[in-house]
């Protein structure tokens, strides 16, 4: 297992036993160190498992048995029996909620809320408060449990920024943003990765997930809710990217995590997108070349080359190097020369060979008259 997916893994379960706990001030009746007021009054409920999810308990819905529930100050709890019936006791005058402990460890979550039936927050597990006075007896503090059991899946993902294109172009900006949402009959944590292909490059995070991850890879979007949410309810999650290369069906891929989920044949979606170089863009920064076909000359700077039959006329005069020049001189200015069709190295060869032939004769002649 990689370390991202064991890190996301420790921080689903330290979630899940965590965040529930955390109950609103206002619940809590005494102070830090203080020993809890005993009363007179009592609250009472029962716990069962809601098959259905409609937060009424009907026939043939088994109770939970040894469910924990406690007091907004946690001074006073009580545990289900065989019937899953409790009863907090001795409970003093106060204002104050009642909490349901979380049984995600059981795969089981809070149902939700109904008339006459569950009063627990299905995300919290936490009642409205309530107060109570001295000698008072509350019932009906029922709470019902559902089997955590979701199918994720992304919805949709939509590429947007462009109107009317379906070839984008190098440096446009563009909305890259999915849809995840799950299916069950409870509230619960959630997870989603978007992957963008090489090519896109990302310039701030978009959606209402939260980011995971401290930091996403460069080509990724995570995102989570550390809180339950809703089944069905779809959130988004994505990126303003700029398109920074040329790209042919490339695939951008949102991901929802398969583990426990019933069906995790529909926990991947794709969508692909196609970029060009803008118009007029040059595709090479090497200026072509070409070669002077045999007999004609190849034209320079300021030169322009006319038909084999006309004279061939140039902007400035062409240079023959001097016997003092240095080779490398010569060598740089020993390009063809646009007139006439010779080269400046041409000529210093064939003036060498009428030289060296001159002197031949001439010591050819000087023998012969010896």
């Amino acid at each position: 297992m990689s370390f991202r997916a064991t890190a996301r893994r420790a921080a689903v379960i330290a979630a899940a036993a965590v965040i529930p706990l955390a109950l609103p001030a206002a619940a809590f009746a005494q102070e830090a160190g203080q020993p809890a007021e005993e009363g007179t009054g009592t609250v009472s409920g029962v716990v069962w498992h809601d098959l259905n999810g409609n937060g009424l308990r009907e026939a043939g819905e088994p109770p939970i048995a040894d469910q924990v529930m406690l007091l907004g100050d946690r001074a006073f709890q009580a545990r289900t029996d065989s019937e899953g019936r409790y009863t907090i006791r001795n409970v003093p005058p106060s204002f104050n909620v009642v909490y349901s402990a979380d049984r995600l460890g059981f795969r089981q979550v809070w149902s939700r809320k109904a008339a006459g039936g569950s009063v627990f927050d299905p995300a919290t597990g936490i009642s409205d408060e309530f107060q109570i006075k001295a000698g008072q007896h509350l019932e009906g503090f029922d709470s019902g449990f559902v089997t955590a059991e979701f199918d994720s899946h992304p919805t949709e993902i939509s590429i947007a920024g462009a109107p009317g294109k379906e070839v984008y172009e190098v440096g446009d900006v563009l909305d890259v943003i999915g849809g995840a949402t799950f299916e069950g009959k409870g509230y619960s944590q959630f997870f989603a990765t978007m992957t963008l292909p090489d090519g896109l490059r990302k310039l701030e995070r978009l959606g209402t997930m939260r980011p995971f991850m401290a930091e996403d890879e460069p080509n990724e979007v995570t995102g989570w809710f550390a809180d339950r949410r809703e089944p069905g309810k779809v959130e988004t999650i994505g990126a303003r990217v700029i398109v920074e290369k040329p790209m042919t069906a490339a695939q951008v891929r949102l991901a929802m995590p398969t583990g426990g989920d019933p069906d995790p044949s529909n926990n991947v979606m794709t969508a692909t997108l196609t970029a060009v170089a803008k118009p007029g863009t040059p595709t090479s920064t090497t200026a072509p070349t070409s070669t002077a076909p045999t007999g004609t000359t190849a034209p320079t700077t300021g030169t322009t080359t006319a038909p084999a039959s006309t004279t061939t006329t140039t902007t400035q005069a062409a240079v023959v190097p001097v016997a003092h020049k240095t080779d490398q001189k010569i060598a740089q200015d020993g390009q063809p020369l646009a007139s006439t069709g010779a080269s400046v190295l041409g000529l210093l060869g064939l003036g060498g060979s009428l030289l060296a032939g001159g002197g031949a004769a001439l010591w050819g002649a000087r023998r012969a008259k010896s």
